[in-house]
């Protein structure tokens, strides 16, 4: 949306953001799926509540149809084929305080009330039964122990790292489908998956986001509204996610900024955020990036491994502690825009001139 100046947008936008998702969200046919982790599994991949997704296959003849992303996310030994490399990219530190919890909260009482945060990542305790569906867990369950996974690399699955590879505590969940028996099990095509060729859906467009931005369109310049149709828009993604939410009766900016960040983690939407927001608050932007925790919290393998293996929770701060040394992001004013090509200015000079404004129907006939 376009900025008028004074660290606000333009109302005519913001009535026509509203506009138009009104009518997706009244006239689209879409509906939230009940539970947030099955929108993003493969036998789910025509789901209800996509209104925009790339659709892949894992046949190999040919590149660029399949997705690739859960080689680029998962931890070493998470498949069969060994093209898993994304253990140490774990979710930020940030975001996990941003969902409520902590890497060294105990797993047994870990203060968990969004359901959202383990369909977005792995940290120590949890147990999926939507991934390794043909592999049992020491505990007699059909599916994915986390730390199993990582600290019985001989008997549990394929062979896992032997340790805790996320720098954070935590590891991805969206994006991937599990090992080559859940593909073949539960892919429309009933493909095996292989090195780098999945057929699981990546989201693009969700009714949860044009829901978020219909709160936010109506709120508008305000930092509030006590509009029942926008709460009622916010109120259904936030009750599915976290199921003791009572309606509120009034809802803020804020309160949507960080509900789309926790709908949306791990989904490449967030960086759209701020750039959005840039345009009427850059000063915010910079401040917010600035803040957030996106270092190496130490410690975390002795405690999960000693976890794993004698049952005892015990967290010495002093060496299990979020890096004190940590930088933080090198965030400017320049970073919400991509530079113009040198080359191109160099030959059209009028690229750093200020835009100017064309009526192309009233200008030029065809």
């Amino acid at each position: 949306m376009n900025a008028n100046g004074n660290g606000q947008r333009n109302a005519d936008d913001l009535k026509k953001a509203a506009a138009y998702a009104k009518d997706v969200i009244d006239n689209s046919g879409r509906t939230l799926m009940a539970n947030y982790a099955d929108v993003f599994r493969l036998q789910n991949a025509m789901n209800r509540e996509f209104l925009f997704a790339w659709m892949w296959t894992a046949d190999t003849s040919i590149w660029t149809v399949q997705n690739t992303l859960q080689s680029d996310l998962a931890m070493v030994g998470f498949d069969e084929f060994g093209d898993c490399w994304g253990g140490y990219n774990g979710p930020s530190i940030d975001l996990q305080e941003a969902f409520g919890v902590s890497p060294t909260e105990n797993p047994e009482s870990r203060s968990e009330v969004d359901t959202r945060r383990k369909a977005t990542m792995m940290m120590a305790g949890d147990f999926y039964d939507y991934f390794w569906t043909d592999k049992t867990d020491n505990k007699g369950r059909k599916g994915f122990n986390y730390l199993q996974f990582m600290y019985d690399a001989d008997n549990y699955g394929s062979g896992g790292p032997g340790k805790l590879q996320s720098a954070t505590g935590a590891n991805n969940v969206k994006h991937l489908y599990g090992n080559a028996y859940d593909h073949k099990t539960f892919a429309i095509d009933g493909i095996s998956a292989s090195n780098m060729h999945s057929s699981l859906p990546t989201p693009v467009l969700r009714l949860s986001d044009v829901y978020l931005v219909y709160a936010e369109a109506v709120i508008g310049n305000g930092t509030s509204t006590t509009d029942a149709s926008a709460i009622d828009a916010f109120y259904k993604v936030r009750s599915r996610a976290v199921k003791s939410a009572s309606r509120p009766t009034s809802i803020s900016w804020q309160d949507v900024w960080k509900e789309r960040r926790l709908e949306l983690a791990m989904e490449g939407d967030r960086w759209y955020d701020f750039v959005r927001r840039s345009y009427y608050d850059t000063a915010g932007c910079i401040a917010e990036l600035k803040a957030q925790k996106r270092g190496a919290f130490f410690g975390l393998n002795t405690l999960y491994e000693n976890y794993y293996k004698s049952g005892a929770w015990n967290v010495n701060t002093t060496d299990m502690r979020y890096n004190p040394d940590a930088q933080a992001p090198n965030v400017t004013a320049q970073s919400f825009t991509l530079p113009f090509p040198s080359q191109d200015v160099v030959f059209n000079g009028n690229l750093l001139n200020e835009a100017v404004h064309v009526d192309v129907r009233s200008t030029y006939s065809y």
